[in-house]
């Protein structure tokens, strides 16, 4: 493990202790050497496919890429929100399935009740 690679981790683990509220949502580790890390939030979005298809014809990068989607919504949404989110949600794993890429993974987490936003 690098230097950067422990300091990354150790600022993960400092965050993840002061501020999550929920276990973590990714099982396996980045990929060694990893040097960026894309977080796409997605609320009621009703297009990511183009977005994730932007990015993998992105120019490969000498270092592994981690994309991470985040789609989430409130308790409180409408019910059409939460089911469009359930559908980007399965169209985006069906997309992963033809564009594997051996720099770049792709994330989706499903984050259905985002809770407000807590000073800190």
């Amino acid at each position: 493990m690098t230097i950067i690679s422990r300091n990354l981790e150790s600022r993960a683990l400092f965050y993840a202790k002061r501020f999550a509220f929920q276990g973590p949502a990714l099982t396996e580790a980045c990929l060694p050497d990893t040097r960026l890390v894309v977080v796409i939030p997605c609320h009621d979005e009703p297009d990511l496919l183009s977005t994730l298809t932007s990015l993998s014809k992105a120019e490969p990068t000498l270092y592994p890429v981690e994309v991470i989607t985040v789609i989430n919504h409130s308790g409180q949404a409408p019910e059409a929100v939460k089911q469009a989110n359930l559908a980007t949600l399965e169209a985006a794993r069906q997309w992963q399935t033809t564009h594997a890429q051996p720099n770049r993974r792709y994330h989706f987490i499903y984050a259905p009740i985002c809770l407000p936003k807590m000073p800190g």
